[in-house]
C-alpha cells in the first residue's frame, strides 16, 4: 500500500517499522500499550486488522519478534511486538531515507520548510517520526 498523496511520506509497513524502532529498548514483562496490535494501529492511524496483517508478514520475514507480557493497563497476558536485529536495520534504513524528505509545515505564523526528521521537534507535543512520516 502506497502512502496517501500529500499526507504520508511512508507506507503503512514502513511506519510500523519506524514506530517499533522508537520502542526498541522495551523488552520486559509490563509493556506499553503502543507495542500491542491495537496500540500500534492507533499510533500510526490504521485499523487493528491492517496492523495485524502487516505484523504477521513481518514475523514470517523475521523482522519482528512476538513476545508475551502485560500492558500497563491490563491484567491478562498478551502478545507484543519488538523488532529483530534485521527489523531494526530495516527500520533505521527507512527512517534515514524518510528523514531526508523535505516537507512544509503550516503554522498560524506561516509556513516552515524542513526535513521530515526535524519536523517532530517543530510540532507542539513532539510527535514521533512514525506519526509524521
Amino acid at each position: 500500500m502506497r502512502p496517501k498523496e500529500g499526507i504520508y511520506a511512508c507506507t503503512v509497513k514502513e511506519r510500523i517499522l519506524i514506530h517499533l524502532m522508537e520502542y526498541q529498548t522495551v523488552r520486559k514483562y509490563n509493556v506499553p500499550f503502543q507495542l500491542v496490535q491495537g496500540g500500534i494501529a492507533r499510533e500510526i492511524g490504521v485499523r487493528r486488522s491492517n496492523a495485524a496483517r502487516y505484523l504477521k508478514q513481518f514475523k514470517s520475514l523475521g523482522l519482528v519478534e512476538v513476545l508475551k507480557g502485560r500492558t500497563d493497563s491490563k491484567r491478562t497476558i498478551t502478545q507484543y511486538y519488538v523488532l529483530s536485529d534485521d527489523g531494526l536495520r530495516a527500520a533505521r534504513d527507512i527512517a534515514g531515507k524518510a528523514g531526508s524528505i523535505e516537507v512544509s509545515l503550516e503554522f498560524p505564523t506561516g509556513e516552515v520548510r524542513t526535513h521530515l526528521a526535524d519536523a517532530p521537534s517543530l510540532i507542539h507535543g513532539t510527535p514521533s517520526l512514525a506519526e509524521v512520516a
